[in-house]
Protein backbone atom coordinates (compact mmCIF):
# COMPACT_ATOMS: atom_id res chain seq x y z
CA UNK A 1 0.00 0.00 0.00
CA UNK A 2 1.30 3.38 -1.13
CA UNK A 3 0.77 6.12 1.55
CA UNK A 4 -0.32 8.94 -1.00
CA UNK A 5 -0.08 11.97 1.21
CA UNK A 6 3.64 10.85 2.55
CA UNK A 7 4.51 9.91 -1.43
CA UNK A 8 3.42 13.67 -2.35
CA UNK A 9 5.37 15.08 0.09
CA UNK A 10 8.34 13.52 -1.14
CA UNK A 11 8.27 13.96 -5.25
CA UNK A 12 6.86 15.90 -7.93
CA UNK A 13 8.18 12.66 -10.21
CA UNK A 14 8.88 9.23 -8.81
CA UNK A 15 10.70 6.70 -10.88
CA UNK A 16 10.74 3.29 -10.39
CA UNK A 17 7.15 2.52 -8.79
CA UNK A 18 6.43 -0.70 -9.57
CA UNK A 19 2.66 -2.15 -9.25
CA UNK A 20 2.38 -6.24 -9.13
CA UNK A 21 -0.75 -7.35 -11.29
CA UNK A 22 -1.74 -10.74 -11.75
CA UNK A 23 2.25 -11.91 -10.99
CA UNK A 24 3.40 -9.20 -13.30
CA UNK A 25 5.12 -6.33 -12.44
CA UNK A 26 4.08 -2.73 -14.07
CA UNK A 27 6.39 0.08 -13.52
CA UNK A 28 5.30 3.49 -13.40
CA UNK A 29 6.29 7.21 -13.74
CA UNK A 30 3.97 9.10 -11.02
CA UNK A 31 3.17 12.68 -12.40
CA UNK A 32 3.00 15.42 -9.88
CA UNK A 33 0.28 14.78 -7.53
CA UNK A 34 -2.09 17.72 -6.78
CA UNK A 35 -2.42 18.65 -2.96
CA UNK A 36 -5.59 20.52 -1.45
CA UNK A 37 -3.90 23.80 -0.41
CA UNK A 38 -5.89 23.96 2.81
CA UNK A 39 -6.27 20.72 4.45
CA UNK A 40 -2.94 19.06 2.59
CA UNK A 41 -5.39 16.08 1.29
CA UNK A 42 -3.82 14.43 -2.18
CA UNK A 43 -6.73 15.01 -4.45
CA UNK A 44 -5.46 13.38 -7.73
CA UNK A 45 -2.44 11.70 -8.83
CA UNK A 46 -1.51 10.44 -12.05
CA UNK A 47 0.57 7.37 -13.19
CA UNK A 48 1.72 6.61 -16.83
CA UNK A 49 3.38 3.15 -17.36
CA UNK A 50 7.09 3.33 -18.75
CA UNK A 51 8.88 0.77 -20.36
CA UNK A 52 12.11 0.51 -18.58
CA UNK A 53 14.26 0.08 -21.87
CA UNK A 54 12.50 3.50 -23.62
CA UNK A 55 14.01 6.68 -22.74
CA UNK A 56 10.99 9.26 -21.68
CA UNK A 57 11.09 13.49 -21.51
CA UNK A 58 10.44 15.41 -18.72
CA UNK A 59 10.93 18.94 -16.85
CA UNK A 60 13.25 19.00 -13.61
CA UNK A 61 13.61 21.53 -11.19
CA UNK A 62 16.75 23.33 -10.83
CA UNK A 63 17.50 23.68 -6.75
CA UNK A 64 20.13 26.51 -6.52
CA UNK A 65 22.85 25.90 -3.40
CA UNK A 66 25.62 27.87 -2.17
CA UNK A 67 26.09 31.25 -2.62
CA UNK A 68 27.53 33.74 -4.78
CA UNK A 69 29.99 36.28 -3.43
CA UNK A 70 28.70 39.20 -6.09
CA UNK A 71 25.04 38.66 -3.98
CA UNK A 72 26.54 38.53 -0.30
CA UNK A 73 29.43 40.79 0.03
CA UNK A 74 28.64 43.01 -3.57
CA UNK A 75 25.37 42.93 -2.50
CA UNK A 76 24.13 42.23 -5.97
CA UNK A 77 20.91 40.79 -6.90
CA UNK A 78 20.61 37.32 -7.95
CA UNK A 79 18.49 36.58 -11.24
CA UNK A 80 17.22 33.06 -11.64
CA UNK A 81 15.97 32.97 -15.59
CA UNK A 82 15.21 29.69 -15.20
CA UNK A 83 13.89 26.98 -13.24
CA UNK A 84 13.60 23.76 -14.75
CA UNK A 85 14.75 22.30 -17.68
CA UNK A 86 13.86 19.22 -20.12
CA UNK A 87 15.73 16.15 -19.79
CA UNK A 88 15.72 12.70 -21.85
CA UNK A 89 16.70 9.23 -19.36
CA UNK A 90 15.74 5.95 -19.35
CA UNK A 91 13.36 5.93 -15.99
CA UNK A 92 15.65 5.04 -13.65
CA UNK A 93 17.92 7.51 -14.14
CA UNK A 94 15.23 10.34 -13.17
CA UNK A 95 15.90 12.68 -10.48
CA UNK A 96 13.23 15.19 -8.60
CA UNK A 97 15.71 17.92 -9.04
CA UNK A 98 19.54 19.11 -10.65
CA UNK A 99 21.13 21.62 -8.65
CA UNK A 100 23.10 24.29 -9.64
CA UNK A 101 26.30 25.47 -7.55
CA UNK A 102 25.81 29.50 -7.24
CA UNK A 103 29.46 29.53 -6.10
CA UNK A 104 30.83 30.78 -9.72
CA UNK A 105 28.70 33.88 -9.30
CA UNK A 106 31.51 36.27 -7.86
CA UNK A 107 31.13 39.30 -9.71
CA UNK A 108 28.35 41.34 -11.70
CA UNK A 109 27.49 40.03 -14.85
CA UNK A 110 28.84 36.56 -13.97
CA UNK A 111 26.24 34.00 -15.44
CA UNK A 112 25.78 30.45 -15.27
CA UNK A 113 24.81 28.50 -18.62
CA UNK A 114 22.85 25.60 -19.20
CA UNK A 115 26.30 24.02 -20.56
CA UNK A 116 28.02 25.22 -16.65
CA UNK A 117 25.06 22.51 -14.82
CA UNK A 118 26.05 19.35 -13.90
CA UNK A 119 23.44 16.55 -14.50
CA UNK A 120 23.71 13.12 -12.86
CA UNK A 121 24.83 10.31 -14.98
CA UNK A 122 22.31 8.84 -17.60
CA UNK A 123 20.47 12.12 -18.20
CA UNK A 124 20.80 14.40 -21.51
CA UNK A 125 19.24 18.19 -21.31
CA UNK A 126 16.90 18.62 -24.06
CA UNK A 127 17.53 22.48 -23.70
CA UNK A 128 20.19 24.91 -25.51
CA UNK A 129 23.47 24.71 -23.68
CA UNK A 130 23.58 28.71 -23.77
CA UNK A 131 20.43 29.28 -22.52
CA UNK A 132 21.52 31.36 -19.16
CA UNK A 133 20.38 29.80 -15.95
CA UNK A 134 21.10 32.29 -13.37
CA UNK A 135 23.14 35.45 -13.25
CA UNK A 136 23.74 38.74 -11.36
CA UNK A 137 23.19 42.06 -11.61
CA UNK A 138 24.86 45.27 -10.03
CA UNK A 139 22.01 46.73 -7.57
CA UNK A 140 20.33 50.00 -8.93
CA UNK A 141 20.33 53.03 -7.02
CA UNK A 142 17.45 54.99 -7.02
CA UNK A 143 18.33 58.76 -8.09
CA UNK A 144 17.89 61.24 -5.44
CA UNK A 145 15.00 63.45 -5.25
CA UNK A 146 16.13 67.46 -6.43
CA UNK A 147 15.95 69.29 -3.09
CA UNK A 148 12.95 71.34 -2.93
CA UNK A 149 13.92 75.22 -3.71
CA UNK A 150 13.96 77.77 -0.46
CA UNK A 151 10.76 79.25 0.06
CA UNK A 152 10.27 82.68 1.59
CA UNK A 153 7.38 82.24 3.87
CA UNK A 154 7.47 85.85 4.86
CA UNK A 155 6.91 86.37 1.01
CA UNK A 156 3.81 83.99 0.85
CA UNK A 157 0.39 85.57 1.63
CA UNK A 158 -3.05 83.75 2.74
CA UNK A 159 -6.30 84.45 1.21
CA UNK A 160 -7.76 86.94 3.75
CA UNK A 161 -4.18 89.00 4.07
CA UNK A 162 -5.19 89.29 -0.37
CA UNK A 163 -8.52 89.99 0.77
CA UNK A 164 -7.40 92.80 2.62
CA UNK A 165 -4.62 94.18 0.40
CA UNK A 166 -7.60 94.22 -2.64
CA UNK A 167 -9.46 96.72 -0.69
Amino acid sequence: VVRLRGLAARCGHAPGLEQVTHNHAVAHHLLPVAVHPLSGAVFHVDFREVKMTEKLEADIQLKFVGESRAVKELGGILVKNISSVKVRCLPQYLVHEIEVDLGPLGEFGNAIHVADVRVPEGIELLVNPREVVATVTAPREEEAAPAPAEVDLAAIKTVGEEKKAAK
